[in-house]
């Protein structure tokens, strides 16, 4: 390769290290958070366990085969990724903050470098990055650690690369293979990755300088040996509906219109939509009328255009069957989302070609307010579930210090919420303290005692009865209080544990110690 075809391709990568960096300084509030128990993934007993590789690789394989038949999910992959890191890092939390912060540039990075190899200029594809990674609805699956959708955009973006790659390349044997396995390793890290395959045999027979149609005609079995990859997720499903034993929270129903309209909603809030419509909707309705810029839109962008709806319709529709008649969270939007993500790039790119200059402002003006308010709750959200995980933990540790052997500790009106307790119940678990147990549903004194209940955690301004109980009293707004203007924690209390308790036990046992956990 020659010194002028180098250049572009060096001012590439520096510019996507660029918008890789400042996608991961939109995440530094992260870095204060503590271990959370959002999800199974990243359970303490098993990041502070001291074990060989081969016996994590064991509990990981065998235990991804126990839950496909008693749950539902096949993810080695997820487990893998957990049970690796774990080993590397044990409870170094900054350690593991600091590599989702990695994943997270490589991902921004990647989208850059794909939305410019399909002829994206640069301003709409950084922003378009930027909304991508930093749009409220979707972010936690960069600051919570056991969301699988982060470590799985950096295998889809890799394998949507290596289509592009093997459309203009004497190898493209050798891209194929690294896209294949791509797939395969985000599929099972979650099944609903499968929605990708479309938009890489997509890329994959439309090689530059020709029409689709004469590329599905010259690579038509490639395209084949690429969905092969859709096998393993039917299988899966085929399996589900005929081995899984007794009940499972991944239950399919059939899709219908109600599914279709939650998801949809879900697409365009977690686009952002909320925050960007206006701006969006000027530079539509400003392209529409614009020839030029219909031109950028639907001919130059075609191919762009396309690989967006099709995983933008394929994500929909993977999804669709376990709705379960709720609207999706943030998260479950995607793969779908990243389909609306490659559009936006397009349209964005698009306003170059509008001629009416106020128009071109007015749509950048919004958009650049959009963005940053949309920044702004981010790191507010960021800040937000640090405190709540820090109020995890302070409940923890005092629960470890004050709790009776073997006891049972009752959840007050409102005091916490049913995820909040599982994940309390992990903490501890990490803490040494197996044996307390946390009830899942709202206790009452008199359910209390009958229950045997020894401690009971209330809220803050709730009406504290006298008992033989431990209690422990929860304030909701002490930490973001430290960290925002009393105003703006008034509006939204959440966070923090209040020092000061209330104690009127005649059962105080000494309960057993342990380690604190890693902040």
């Amino acid at each position: 390769m020659d010194e002028a075809a180098t250049k572009p391709v060096s001012r590439t990568i520096l510019q996507a290290s660029a918008v890789g960096l400042l996608a991961i300084l939109c995440y530094l509030p992260s870095l204060r958070c503590p271990i959370d128990f959002e999800d199974d993934g990243a359970r303490l007993p098993n990041m502070a366990a001291e074990e060989t590789l081969a016996q994590r690789w064991e509990r990981t394989w065998f235990g991804s085969l126990e839950e496909a038949r008693f749950i539902g999910p096949f993810r080695p992959v997820y487990h893998a990724y957990y049970e690796f890191q774990s080993y590397l890092f044990g409870t170094r939390i900054e350690a593991w903050r600091l590599t989702r912060l990695a994943i997270l540039g490589l991902s921004a990075g990647l989208f850059y470098v794909l939305l410019r190899d399909l002829g994206i200029p640069g301003w709409p594809a950084g922003i378009m990055v930027l909304i991508s990674v930093t749009a409220p609805l979707r972010s936690s699956i960069w600051y919570r650690l056991a969301f699988g959708e982060g470590q799985a955009m950096v295998l889809v973006l890799i394998a949507l690369l290596a289509a592009r790659a093997a459309s203009r390349s004497r190898y493209g044997w050798c891209w194929d293979g690294v896209g294949i396995l791509c797939v395969l390793a985000a599929i099972l890290t979650k099944n609903v990755f499968v929605a990708v395959v479309p938009a890489q045999m997509l890329l994959r027979v439309w090689a530059d300088g020709e029409s689709l149609w004469a590329g599905i005609k010259r690579r038509w079995p490639v395209a084949l040996l690429i969905s092969s990859t859709v096998a393993l997720p039917i299988g899966h499903v085929i399996y589900f509906k005929t081995q899984v034993d007794g009940a499972s929270d991944y239950e399919v129903i059939a899709p219908g219109l109600t599914q279709l309209l939650d998801m949809v909603r879900g697409v365009g809030l977690a686009a952002g939509w909320d925050f960007l419509a206006v701006s969006f909707v000027i530079t539509l309705l400003a392209v529409l009328c614009s020839k030029r810029a219909r031109s950028l839109l639907f001919d130059e962008h075609r191919r762009v255009v396309l690989a967006g709806a099709l995983l933008l319709s394929a994500g929909v529709i993977v999804y669709l069957p376990a709705l379960m008649g709720r609207s999706p969270a943030g998260r479950y939007t995607i793969p779908a989302v990243w389909g609306w993500d490659l559009i936006g790039a397009a349209l964005l790119s698009a306003t170059a070609g509008i001629g009416v200059v106020s128009l071109r402002r007015l749509a950048g003006a919004t958009l650049g307010i959009g963005l940053a308010v949309m920044v702004g709750l981010n790191v507010y959200q960021q800040v937000e579930f640090t405190c709540r995980c820090q109020t995890l933990w302070e409940t923890a540790r005092w629960l470890r210090d004050h709790a009776p052997t073997e006891c049972q500790v009752g959840l007050g009106d409102r005091s916490m919420s049913a995820a909040e307790a599982q994940h309390l119940q992990g903490a501890l678990e990490g803490l040494g303290r197996s044996d307390v147990t946390i009830l899942p549903s709202e206790t009452t004194l008199e359910t209390a005692l009958d229950q045997h209940v020894d401690v009971m955690l209330h809220r803050v301004g709730a009406e504290v009865p006298e008992g033989p109980v431990l209690t422990k009293v929860i304030d909701h707004s002490r930490l973001i209080k430290e960290v925002f203007p009393a105003r703006m924690a008034r509006r939204r209390r959440w966070g923090g544990i209040a020092i000061e308790s209330q104690a009127v036990s005649s059962r105080t046992a000494a309960a057993n110690g342990g380690e604190d956990a890693p902040r």
